[in-house]
């Protein structure tokens, strides 16, 4: 009898885990989706963005196309996402804009590397087993990302040999 209860409670423990586990990895990803997408406008409008617009265009149709799967995940969980974490997120992408006079490099390699960071989050929850309900979107987008990352890099080469 003490034996069922001590792995009833084991299982509420172990739900209770994977809700938090749930709810870090979400945050994170609206944290680096909007850090992403904020670094996209500020780029899109630079020098240096008028030239892949195309492929900023795809990224900014790719966020819009998968936001309403991430919103219904984020349904009903208690995230701990505030306006003024979005301030946070804000004032550090336009610190990137003020602080050097190249900012559209600084831009697209802070771009480069939120990506690549998008792809290590979606990577690690796709790697837990506890988060298997959310693989499939996890999936979509850890391979849309690397896509990007590798035509963003193919850009940087292109840019380099002079071709842009």
């Amino acid at each position: 009898m003490c034996q069922s209860c001590i792995g009833e409670g084991s299982e509420k423990i172990k739900e209770s885990l994977k809700g938090v586990k749930e709810c870090i990895a979400l945050e994170e990803i609206v944290y680096q989706r909007t850090e992403g997408l904020l670094i996209l406008e500020k780029l899109s409008g630079s020098a240096f963005g008028k030239k892949p617009e195309e492929l900023y265009y795809k990224i900014l149709l790719y966020y819009q196309q998968s936001q309403p799967q991430l919103v219904g995940m984020c349904k009903d969980k208690e995230l701990n996402l505030s306006m003024a974490a979005y301030e946070k997120i804000n004032q550090s992408v336009e610190m990137l804009v003020k602080d050097t006079t190249s900012f559209d490099n600084e831009l697209f390699e802070a771009f480069l590397h939120n990506l690549k960071r998008q792809r290590s989050l979606y990577f690690h929850v796709l790697e837990d087993s506890d988060l298997q309900h959310m693989h499939s979107y996890m999936l979509e987008c850890y391979l849309q990302i690397v896509c990007f990352i590798e035509d963003i890099e193919h850009f940087r080469i292109l840019a380099h040999q002079g071709y842009f």
